[in-house]
């Protein structure tokens, strides 16, 4: 029985039928098995990409490197620091994204508003600040001030 049917033409045509169904099966798989390799690796491109523009954004995001005189912002302000001789009063000083932190504490009035001028003279100034008035019995009203500090408003340093 099985010599009969193999016998006949329609058979035949079965199984060149069958074995053309399986080489489009093949081909079909491997077309599909060579672009999901390529849809993954322009994922991770992308993926990279993103990645690359992230760091760019943030770095952008940072404060200008230098000034007009040539110097960091973060320089200035040590300069400023020193200049007044501030620096044992310095609690935290910090560059970061969205501009330069400083926090000092004890500060007289005089040596907080000498302080705000020579920041202007360096083309800086105070975009935010925590102002706190403390009283101490040896040395009277003294102030703690932290401050976020960028460029001035025109957008020089």
């Amino acid at each position: 029985m099985i010599e009969e049917i193999r016998g006949l033409p329609e058979t035949k045509k079965l199984i060149h039928l069958g074995l053309l169904a399986l080489l489009v099966w093949t081909a079909g798989t491997a077309f599909f098995l060579e672009a999901s390799a390529i849809l993954n690796s322009s994922k991770e491109r992308v993926t990279d990409t993103g990645k690359i523009l992230d760091a760019a954004n943030t770095f952008y995001s940072y404060p200008s490197r230098t000034s007009a005189k040539g110097k960091e912002p973060l320089s200035l302000l040590t300069d400023a620091i020193n200049e007044l001789g501030l620096k044992d009063r310095v609690g935290l000083m910090n560059s970061g994204s969205s501009g330069l932190t400083v926090q000092m504490t004890e500060l007289n009035g005089a040596e907080f508003v000498s302080f705000l001028k020579r920041l202007s003279e360096r083309g800086l100034q105070v975009n935010t600040a925590d102002i706190r008035a403390i009283t101490s019995a040896q040395k009277g009203r003294l102030i703690n001030a932290s401050m976020l500090i960028g460029a001035n408003s025109d957008g020089s340093f």
